[in-house]
């Protein structure tokens, strides 16, 4: 695993808007409605709202214009297993959300994306970053997540046609080079069963 950096701009705007809600609003976990739209407009292209719908999967609620130009496609609407290229982490993200309603914990993982999906008008090789951070959905649950991504500063998009082809011989479109928790307030989970 490579080196873990520090939260950019998108991600530091998103963070801090995040802990001013819950301040402002005396909870644990904030709703999407909490936090201020405002203080997160420079981040809005590159945030999506993740929902829980079963115990293995999320729903891409919103997704910003940003993330969708740069998949060349819709996001919002679809599910997190059928648009994360990163197969393993589609699998683990709902249990983190599900440890997060236990005790509220941010995430940061570090990524690379690798190549194009067969049918897309683009392709793109950078390396960045996604910030999660859990939402409380309407009955006070936390079964949503925030997340920001954010391409590393330097890194461009390169439009290729690279693959790499996992040990199965499936091509991947993202690999995890890293990951970072986040204490909220609230300790962390015992994770080492993910």
């Amino acid at each position: 695993m490579e080196e873990v950096k520090k939260p950019g701009k998108l991600q530091t705007i998103l963070l801090s808007a995040w802990f001013d809600a819950q301040k402002k609003h005396a909870c644990d976990v904030p709703t999407k409605t909490q936090i201020e739209l405002r203080s997160i407009a420079q981040a809005m292209p590159y945030i999506q709202i993740l929902e829980v719908v079963t115990e293995s999967d999320l729903v891409i609620r919103m997704a910003g214009s940003g993330l969708e130009q740069r998949v060349g496609h819709s996001l919002t609407g679809r599910s997190l297993s059928e648009s994360l290229f990163d197969k393993e982490l589609s699998k683990t993200l709902p249990q983190l959300i599900a440890y997060m309603e236990k005790a509220p914990f941010g995430l940061r993982r570090g990524f690379r994306n690798l190549c194009p999906e067969k049918g897309l008008s683009r392709a793109s090789t950078y390396d960045g970053a996604t910030l999660l951070l859990p939402l409380a959905g309407p009955e006070g649950k936390t079964n949503m997540a925030i997340t920001v991504d954010e391409a590393d500063k330097g890194s461009r998009q390169i439009f290729n046609t690279m693959t790499k082809a996992t040990s199965d011989g499936t091509t991947r479109m993202q690999e995890t080079l890293w990951f970072d928790f986040i204490d909220l307030g609230h300790g962390m989970p015992d994770l080492s069963a993910l």
